[in-house]
């Protein structure tokens, strides 16, 4: 997908080594190297176990089904990320347990993917529900997997009719959606914010605090208790652990400073930390806040992101900060003063599964809107990325670095470019001290929930306390982006199309799949009511129904009998072709200076009160034509700031919803009407000469 003028620039991936494809009888096919697509690290994928057995692990050798099913699981980990491993150890792990099972009652052995049939289907999924207990969600995911790879083995393997009928599992939510009420979103939104907001104020509060204080262990002996009680001194400490430990993580708080410092409620001391964690909930730990974010406030960043935009959480983790153009573009305000309430910025994270870019756009002055939040991770977390700079020139100067150390640079390297860095309480591999959101858990998230009804059950009436408090505490992060898509519905006149537009969908038919919750399905089965009883009613009273009149009654719920008498007599028709429901009060918008009577303006396309008919066609092509012979005329950048581009908008909006199978007629006409224009045959607004508008008069 492009950005205005330039490309998007494509994800950096290894290529395979040459000798990665080998031959089926070749000991290596059951081992291989993945490359993911979106720029980690390459991984090991090893199925050798379950060609060789595992006592310990009740595994079974079954060489030649393994060594069948290996070219399926590795076309199928083709550009997967490192998680994919763990889904090719789980369902070959409950696929060889099961052929087990099946061989101890007694069912004969299972050797290869020849003795696979319909029957497994059904024995394989009672035997995930009822041996594994794994959930029926969890057991659809991993049926339908196990039958994958075993369909494309038996498709290698030549075996006539290598599809299985094996039956799927009911999802337990009954639709692919949860129905998410967007009213716990905004609680939690609040919430959120205020938690960010405060994040950002203790950086100020930190660095005031290191101005005055000083290392209470040089104090008195170091055992002054006013010393050890003061934030000044406390925060001075937390500076240099955190110093110390990105040097060196194996520096722990008690290896630094002492007992005083790593547990200060053992000595009676109240732990210290920024203003905006309560005092009591505070931990000896939360006085690094002041200088770095923990995983705690880097999530709380993350999910504002994720209820700004709407985005899954895998695009707001693919969110590239390495530089300014990767993640924002400042060209939507052009030369407008950036600093305005109104300026805009682009925002841009990358899809994995859709493989494409996603883009958001955010107000430039708010401290809670996507761009300050992600320009004050960037800031916040330079520390971190200043470190993981240092490991990456370390290894990048090895003159012969082996595959894990190449492996280490790709994912340094990925990492740095993440604003969704943080300081960890113990050493990792990679990056020491330094973490990273990958795949995103939530226990932290479901903690804010908790948060977030203890502050706001008082305020909820009695008889909703209860819902209110499921839906809170089994809300998941994936659940963010249902409950984005409610709101935009609900506040858009469920407008399908402007859904489409907000998700980043290519088609309407997957914006449709947010529209099965329960909430969604009860208002279309209100509208459908209406439009019934509706239609009934005008049977009744006038014998003939009128699309228009219909149309009007359900949009505006009413129409009096002086609007009909108005739309019916074909002489109060507009210059547009329109009909109009109040000829005499045009919005301020489209007649600025109306001064009563009836419209004299008549741009019907840009008001509320206009009505299409089916012959209003022809006199929309002549309004278009009008413009682009206008456009054509004035400077782009003028007509681009004019109401005449909205009005633009507005007629081909009409006929592509309204005339879509007439569209070669609407630009035959209006071709035909911008010649007569041209030739000074037909006057502009059927008042003015076009000669005599641009100075093209003889």
């Amino acid at each position: 997908m492009s950005r205005f003028s330039s490309k998007m620039p494509e994800l950096s991936v290894e290529a395979p080594a040459p000798g990665n494809v080998v031959e089926f009888g070749d000991p290596s096919a059951l081992q291989w190297e993945v490359y993911p697509a979106n720029g980690q690290p390459s991984w090991d994928a090893d199925i050798r176990l379950y060609a060789d057995g595992d006592a310990k692990r009740g595994i079974t050798g079954r060489e030649l089904l393994a060594r069948q099913l290996a070219p399926a699981i590795r076309a199928h980990s083709h550009a997967r990320g490192r998680q994919f491993r763990g889904k090719i150890s789980g369902g070959l792990t409950k696929l060889w347990r099961f052929l087990d099972a099946l061989e101890e009652s007694g069912a004969g052995k299972v050797s290869s993917v020849e003795h696979v049939g319909h029957a497994h289907g059904q024995l394989f999924k009672t035997y995930l529900l009822r041996t594994w207990k794994i959930g029926a969600n969890r057991s659809r995911q991993e049926i339908g997997t196990v039958r994958f790879w075993l369909e494309q083995a038996r498709f290698i393997a030549k075996i006539p009719e290598p599809s299985l009928l094996w039956p799927s599992i009911q999802n337990s939510r009954g639709t692919q959606h949860r129905d998410v009420d967007p009213r716990l979103l905004r609680p939690l939104y609040h919430h959120l914010k205020r938690y960010h907001l405060g994040f950002l104020a203790a950086r100020e509060e930190g660095r005031a605090l290191l101005e005055r204080g000083r290392d209470p262990r040089l104090i008195n002996g170091g055992d002054d208790r006013a010393a050890w009680s003061d934030p000044a001194n406390y925060a001075s400490l937390a500076a240099g652990w955190v110093k110390a430990a990105l040097e060196d993580g194996s520096v722990t708080m008690h290896s630094f400073a002492g007992p005083r410092f790593n547990n200060p409620k053992n000595y009676r001391l109240t732990p210290c930390g920024p203003a905006y964690l309560l005092a009591e909930k505070r931990t000896a730990s939360d006085a690094i806040r002041w200088f770095v974010p923990t995983v705690e406030d880097t999530t709380a960043a993350f999910i504002l992101i994720m209820l700004h935009t709407g985005w899954n959480a895998e695009t707001v983790l693919n969110i590239d900060v390495s530089e300014m153009r990767a993640w924002a573009d400042h060209r939507l305000d052009g030369d407008r003063d950036p600093n305005s309430k109104t300026a805009t910025v682009a925002i841009y994270g990358y899809k994995d599964r859709a493989h494409k870019e996603q883009i958001a756009f955010s107000l430039r002055r708010p401290l809670g809107h996507p761009y300050q939040i992600i320009k004050a991770m960037i800031d916040r977390t330079q520390p971190l990325r200043e470190k993981l700079q240092a490991d990456l020139n370390t290894l990048a100067n090895i003159e012969a670095p082996t595959k894990e150390q190449q492996r280490e640079l790709v994912e340094l390297r990925s990492m740095i470019r993440s604003p969704w860095l943080y300081f960890m309480m113990r050493e990792f591999s990679t990056g020491g001290r330094v973490g990273i959101l990958k795949f995103t858990t939530n226990q932290i998230f479901r903690d804010f929930c908790r948060e977030v009804y203890s502050s706001i059950e008082n305020k909820i009436p009695e008889e909703e306390r209860e819902v209110f408090e499921s839906s809170l505490r089994t809300l998941n992060l994936s659940d963010i982006r249902d409950g984005f898509a409610s709101f935009i519905y609900d506040n858009s006149l469920f407008n399908i199309i402007l859904l489409k537009q907000a998700l980043g969908h290519g088609n309407v038919r997957t914006t449709r799949a947010y529209l099965r919750q329960r909430r969604q399905i009860a208002q279309r089965f209100g509208q459908f009511t209406t439009f019934q009883e509706t239609l009934f009613d005008e049977i009744k009273r006038f014998r003939v129904v009128d699309p228009t009149i219909l149309f009007i009654r359900l949009t505006l719920n009413e129409i009096t009998d002086e609007q009909r008498r108005r739309l019916a007599d074909r002489r109060m028709r507009t210059r547009m072709g329109m009909g109009c429901l109040d000829p005499s009060s045009p919005p301020s918008i489209v007649a600025p200076r109306h001064a009563g009577g009836l419209c004299a303006v008549q741009r019907c396309t840009l008001c509320v009160h206009g009505v299409v008919f089916e012959d209003t066609l022809p006199h929309l092509a002549i309004r278009q034509a009008e413009l682009r012979f206008i456009r054509g005329k004035v400077a782009a950048e003028r007509f681009q700031d004019s109401s005449f581009q909205f009005e633009w908008l507005a007629i081909l909006t009409i006929v592509e919803n309204v005339f879509s199978a007439r569209r070669e007629e609407f630009e035959a006409a209006v071709h035909n009407h911008i010649g007569l224009l041209e030739n000074n045959d037909a006057y502009l607004f059927d008042q003015v000469s076009p000669a005599l508008v641009f100075g093209e008069a003889a």
